[in-house]
């Protein structure tokens, strides 16, 4: 390796120093950089040397420049206006939503350079427009390869064969059930649950039946006591900060739950679209019960929603893509290759770590300023909270007061399975809103209805 020259070691030194406050949040997503002429003076170094170290970042895909307007963490322009999340409504007032379980979008990879590498990749026009044609069902050899390394860096082994490329974790969840449960069969949920699994449930005429749950799940002697009853074909389930109540399942109890899909032969669909915000998450159940599970994964939560990627992993794998046939022959194959390209430079592992951090910086200024309210907050690393409310305070009318001061909040109805038993409590999502002081500004909303006297906002 040709040695570095002190010119080099200088700018990739700045470049590093960028790096470690962007992971660490002393810049967050949005933050604008200094000019590079006025950091070249700050640090006595030439305008060349900065030059380098802020390209090297953004190829890296942690800043990016705007021309005049300067050069921003994340993909944000650092304007603090809204985003599209937070639209006027009727009356012309901005709305700040709480409700929808987004990523910090600021902080999604710049699209440009990914781009540019497939425009000006050495083997020519004729691999480049491979990437407009079908791609075989289960998606290119190359991709699914990135899949099973995208997938083995969340603690989880699997083989390239055994992985298929979806269009995101819906369409994984959509792919298994149409392709291993029949009208009729009974799904099994936890009582509180991700809404899409049974809007897919419902569209196949699949029974669903919840299991209660209790602080670190789906509660296993229910489950058991519920497979005495019924005959499940699949278990459905968010074991890693499940959406909405942010629990991550002990590897203890998913050992139980992977020895009752093996003992009463039903699959488990395991939702792991958080599993990377969690440093060191619990054995996957693909890992316990590999002949029964199917690990479902997507790059939406931790890389960029838009690319609507995911990877699918399981047995069975000619009846998947059965399922995959019926519901898109095949998924996009330009999509796949930017994330390819993401993943080989090192730019999706390092998106990872920034929404990770942003998550956590979140958690804290909502613990800041609801902390001490009545209620109890869950969660700490997710893009969510579970706030569970006294009997005082009606989640109905707090979400009605919260509206008429332009805050967007979700019924706890949304996610329970049996809407009669649905709980007191709200989601409260923390990365829809583009920037953190929109985040305190909703949540201080939040906080004054939640700090009325007793019986103001109860029903």
């Amino acid at each position: 390796m040709t040695k570095l020259s002190p010119r080099h070691k200088l700018y990739q030194a700045i470049a590093k120093r960028f790096e470690a406050n962007i992971a660490s949040g002393k810049l967050h997503s949005g933050a604008r950089l200094p000019p590079q002429r006025e950091l070249a003076d700050q640090l006595g170094v030439s305008l060349g040397t900065v030059t380098r170290a802020y390209a090297e970042l953004e190829k890296k895909g942690l800043i990016s420049g705007h021309g005049r307007r300067g050069t921003f963490v994340g993909s944000d322009d650092g304007d603090t206006s809204l985003s599209s999340l937070v639209s006027p409504d009727a009356t012309g007032h901005t709305e700040i939503d709480l409700g929808g379980n987004y990523p910090p979008t600021a902080l999604d990879p710049p699209l440009a350079p990914a781009l540019q590498s497939i425009a000006n990749q050495p083997s020519g026009q004729h691999e480049i427009q491979k990437l407009l044609h079908y791609a075989p069902t289960a998606g290119w050899p190359e991709h699914r390869s990135v899949g099973a390394a995208w997938i083995e860096a969340q603690g989880v082994n699997v083989d390239r064969d055994d992985v298929i490329v979806t269009a995101g974790a819906q369409h994984g969840i959509a792919t298994v059930l149409s392709s291993m449960l029949s009208s009729g069969d009974t799904l099994f949920v936890g009582e509180l649950t991700y809404p899409g699994v049974l809007a897919v449930a419902a569209m196949l005429g699949i029974t669903v039946q919840s299991i209660p749950m209790d602080e670190e799940g789906i509660d296993p002697d229910a489950l058991a006591a519920r497979c005495r009853k019924h005959r499940p074909r699949a278990l459905y389930c968010v074991p890693t900060l499940q959406n909405p109540t942010t629990v991550t399942m002990p590897a203890s109890r998913k050992r139980r739950i992977a020895e009752l899909a093996m003992d009463h032969d039903f699959w488990i669909l395991e939702d792991e679209i958080h599993r990377l915000l969690v440093p060191r998450p619990p054995p996957a159940f693909y890992t316990l019960c590999p002949s029964h599970s199917f690990f479902i994964s997507s790059v939406s939560k931790v890389v960029a929603g838009g690319l609507r990627l995911g990877f699918l992993a399981g047995p069975e794998h000619a009846r998947l893509l059965t399922g995959l046939n019926a519901t898109m022959f095949s998924t996009s194959a330009l999509n796949a290759e930017i994330f390819a390209r993401w993943w080989e430079r090192g730019v999706a592992m390092n998106t990872v770590r920034a929404k990770r951090n942003e998550a956590k910086a979140r958690h804290r200024i909502a613990r800041r300023i609801l902390g001490t309210l009545p209620g109890t907050l869950r969660g700490s690393c997710s893009y969510h909270l579970w706030l569970e409310l006294p009997p005082s305070i009606s989640a109905h009318r707090l979400i009605a007061r919260s509206a008429e001061r332009g805050v967007r909040l979700l019924p706890p109805e949304t996610f329970a399975a049996d809407h009669k038993t649905a709980p007191n409590a709200l989601r409260l999502c923390l990365g829809a809103v583009r920037t953190r002081a929109e985040l305190e500004r909703g949540l201080e909303i939040i906080a004054s209805e939640l700090s009325k006297p007793a019986g103001l906002i109860s029903l």
